[in-house]
């Protein structure tokens, strides 16, 4: 039960508002996507692959967490973490490096760095990791987001790629 929509940012097939559950006050981000759209742009597989691997992540530190979903007749709704502090597009600026940056920038670097070990344990690979795609979170923890690119392994992806490489494992 969500109340005060507020519109927060158009993606290439979906929108993103800023709701609060009228119940506790939480806020949420909540990705809608028009069935009409997805369909004519045939962007279906898009839309399962990203709630596949957000199900498959959901315990995983440093990603965003799909709390619900849900549809009407005309849309899907994804209910995401909020990252109040935006992505890391804004923060990335030459102007502002220096030793207390480089600093900074290790500690995400690390935060990252964690969260794709997650990612990649769980046998997904993201394919689309660029600072839009980096969120910040109330209390600057990097989150992952956008897993529509997201290849989602399974054993026997893995097994066919052991063949190809004559049985040896490939860096993960």
């Amino acid at each position: 039960n969500f109340s005060n929509f507020y519109f927060s940012i158009k993606g290439s097939f979906s929108t993103v508002y800023l709701a609060k559950d009228a119940s506790n006050g939480r806020e949420y981000a909540v990705k809608v996507c028009d069935k009409m759209f997805i369909t004519r742009n045939k962007k279906q597989e898009y839309i399962k692959r990203e709630k596949m691997a957000l199900l498959k992540l959901n315990s995983v530190p440093g990603i965003i967490r799909l709390m619900y979903s849900f549809q009407n007749t005309t849309h899907l709704f994804f209910v995401l973490t909020y990252a109040k502090n935006g992505d890391l597009t804004s923060y990335i600026k030459p102007q502002l490096m220096n030793q207390d940056n480089a600093k900074c920038a290790k500690f995400y670097a690390a935060e990252l760095l964690v969260a794709i070990e997650g990612i990649h344990r769980k046998k997904i690979i993201h394919r689309d990791l660029k600072p839009q795609n980096l969120m910040l979170d109330s209390k600057m923890h990097l989150l992952v987001g956008d897993f529509g690119s997201a290849k989602i392994l399974s054993d026997l992806d893995e097994n066919d790629e052991r063949e190809q490489n004559g049985g040896e494992r490939t860096a993960e």
